[in-house]
């Protein structure tokens, strides 16, 4: 072809499964295109019915169009919870240009849709571009669905619109700025939640109405329910339009509109399937994710060198707490491992890739909950459990249910689906050791000293029986990691001394020193905190959990003798919080502002009773507190003597109400120059700690 037209600066991806059925008609719409973008993406999830052959011999007859083809079976329903939004954004990570078109290959494109949907980022002020689509009805049913379910573009308006991914551009750094496509789980609703992320962050939209895609309506009634199921529940997964649906479900109920309209047979049960869908996605797993997108360094197909490990990652709390050692300790396993190599044992040099995936298994919550995101390379599964479960009767049911029932069924494969076991509890060790083989590698990490928590030494025979299971997961773990060296002289000392039993410090959670949260509404400062912080006190604030460790005594002691600083407590509690003056206290928070709130405190505290239970602990507030570089005081005990060129440590409650005075006077400044806390910090990252993880793990799987 001759005068052939590109868009040097912009790049178009789109994904597909199983689509040879339209794949070459799609294709061809492109080729038929006045203009081509620079690169075409396209991620294939693994088709069984020759989508690729298709796609490569197009692109071997048209060179020119730029086709870029990945394959991997991660991007397909079978493998992951949320296939679209992963395999999205795998391709806009792998694109080189600033500027990305989005399509669907179950369309057809407009002649003049690419050219359309990028012209108005000739105006360097608009970010986001929002195409159209219609529909080309083949049969009588489709033109029956249409009339009912297919927007007019009259009725658009420019401010308010939704595009869907058919149809869509945008520059790449909002895609950045929002996180990508959300990865939930489900298979719809990720384009609608990824627009309303974009508008909520503030990006300017505008509407292409001539950048059309022909979009191919179910031709059935059957095919039809099915769609709108899906569309149901991935609007319920994402709790998209609520009130909507709620009237949905009042029309659904008592169908007086619905009596009078046309088709009113077709739409009442569609209506009706899409509100079942949205009933059942709203009470699912509020954020189950799941796997990852290949790295930028492994792009060709599923013939790739890379060696990929599934982990059983069972952990003591839920995925929806606050985050914790487990959480960074998982969510870098899988981001790491793909760029972590493996020495060759004959030959000593560094040449193969492995990569890790994290199936992680948590108990239930239902309250103190955290929309904490879920990482790409893990799948969080919660495990059912019935509320209120600090009643004796309850408790004992849901031990019954977790190992008679649960942990039966789905674990009863465990040496067959998972490569190594990984418990950060022994608690759940007693559910899940008849289902592990001896040559299934097992890793025990070991955070805190669990026989010095209240809920073990409520009787001797609990006691008893805690120490009994934590002895046998220690035996049987091939490496035992301890949080701190304190923890693992205890378990030395308890159980007897073996070898792998090793000191992984607790760490920081890296932040761009410029970017403290994640630019989005859904991680704003609530409204409630955000007022506090503007009272003329000064503020000394702690973040983190609060239980029988904590000293309020000494805290509010100190607020009474200093009546110009005020106190802001910040996360889950199972202790009543004491009402003291100037003492405040707030639910948890998204990790994602933890470093912006310390940052408008004064001062931060870590006020804690020293029990043994707290002597075993490496404190990871204190890396928190080093890297937001704000002036810190903690109780003084051997874990938190590491950290005393940057904290100041109290040993009695007179030192804790000076250090409380001088914040008032403003005389308690950084012990370290300004950029001396975040160095400190960046020597000790989730990153290094999970490469030191790593090199123990890649002996044993």
């Amino acid at each position: 072809m001759e005068n052939l037209k590109y868009a040097d600066n912009i790049s178009l991806i789109t994904t597909v499964y199983n689509e040879a059925g339209n794949i070459e008609k799609f294709l061809e719409s492109y080729y038929s295109q006045d203009l081509y973008a620079d690169e075409f993406l396209i991620v294939d999830g693994g088709s069984k019915d020759g989508t690729s052959d298709i796609i490569n011999n197009f692109s071997g007859k048209y060179p020119f169009l730029r086709i870029k083809l990945f394959i991997d079976e991660l991007y397909n329903r079978k493998n992951s919870t949320s296939p679209i939004a992963l395999a999205r954004n795998f391709a806009i990570k792998n694109c080189k240009n600033d500027i990305i078109a989005v399509t669907d290959a179950g369309c057809t494109l407009h002649r003049h849709w690419f050219s359309q949907i990028i012209q108005p980022f000739a105006d360097e002020t608009v970010d986001v571009v929002s195409g159209w689509y219609e529909v080309k009805p083949l049969n009588r049913f489709q033109e029956i669905y249409c009339a009912m379910f297919v927007p007019k573009l009259e009725t658009i308006h420019e401010d308010t619109f939704l595009p869907s991914s058919r149809s869509i551009a945008f520059r790449k750094k909002c895609w950045t700025a929002v996180g990508g496509y959300p990865v939930r789980d489900a298979i719809s609703g990720e384009d609608t939640k990824f627009d309303i992320n974009l508008r909520n962050a503030g990006f300017k939209f505008r509407f292409a109405p001539k950048a059309v895609v022909f979009w191919h309506a179910p031709l059935t009634l059957d095919k039809a329910k099915k769609q709108h199921y899906s569309y149901g529940f991935g609007d319920g997964v994402y709790r998209l339009f609520l009130w909507h649906y709620i009237k949905r479900i009042l029309k659904t109920l008592l169908p007086f509109e619905l009596i009078f309209a046309n088709n009113r047979k077709e739409k009442w049960i569609l209506v009706l399937y899409m509100v079942a869908g949205y009933i059942k996605g709203y009470f699912s797993v509020p954020v189950r994710s799941f796997l990852l997108t290949v790295g930028a360094e492994d792009k060709s197909s599923t013939n790739s060198s890379m060696k990929r490990e599934r982990i059983l990652y069972i952990m003591n709390e839920s995925w929806y707490w606050i985050k914790q050692r487990p959480h960074f300790i998982a969510e870098y396993l899988a981001k790491e491992s793909s760029t972590y190599q493996i020495p060759n044992t004959k030959h000593q040099i560094l040449n193969t890739k492995y990569q890790i995936l994290i199936d992680v298994y948590c108990e239930k919550r239902y309250t103190k909950l955290v929309d904490n995101p879920v990482p790409e390379g893990v799948r969080v599964n919660e495990i059912f459990k019935l509320p209120l479960t600090n009643n004796p009767v309850i408790k004992q049911l849901n031990r019954l249910l977790l190992k008679e029932v649960l942990f039966r069924s789905k674990f009863k494969n465990a040496s067959r689906d998972y490569d190594l076991v990984w418990l950060s509890s022994p608690k759940h060790y007693e559910y899940i050791k008849p289902y592990i083989k001896d040559n299934i590698p097992v890793v025990y990490d070991c955070m805190d000293d669990i026989l010095e928590f209240g809920g073990s030494r409520v009787s001797k025979k609990i006691l008893q029986g805690h120490f009994d299971t934590e002895k046998e997961l220690y035996l049987r773990s091939n490496i035992v990691f301890c949080s701190s060296s304190a923890l693992r002289e205890t378990l030395v000392s308890r159980y007897g001394n073996k070898e792998n039993v090793i000191v992984i410090n607790n760490a920081i959670h890296q932040i761009p020193n410029t970017e403290y949260r994640i630019p989005n509404t859904e991680y704003q400062i609530p409204n409630k905190l955000s007022r506090l912080f503007d009272h003329p006190f000064k503020k000394i604030c702690y973040i983190g959990s609060i239980s029988e460790w904590f000293d309020f005594d000494i805290l509010i002691s100190a607020l009474k003798e200093n009546p110009g600083v005020m106190a802001v407590i910040i996360g889950p509690s199972d202790v009543k919080i004491p009402t003291a003056e100037r003492l405040h206290y707030h639910p948890p928070v998204n990790h994602g502002i933890v470093m912006e709130i310390m940052k408008k405190s004064d001062a931060l505290i870590m006020p804690f009773r020293v029990t043994p239970l707290v002597m075993a602990v490496n404190p990871v507030k204190l890396y928190e507190y080093i890297y937001a570089e704000v002036p810190s005081v903690s109780v003084a005990y051997p874990e938190s003597e590491k950290f005393e060129d940057y904290v100041y440590l109290y040993r009695t409650h007179d030192e804790f109400r000076n250090y409380i005075r001088r914040i008032q006077e403003s005389r308690l400044p950084l012990k370290q120059p300004k950029g001396s806390g975040v160095s400190f910090a960046l020597q000790n990252t989730w990153v290094q700690r999970v490469q030191e993880i790593l090199f123990y793990l890649k002996e044993i799987i």
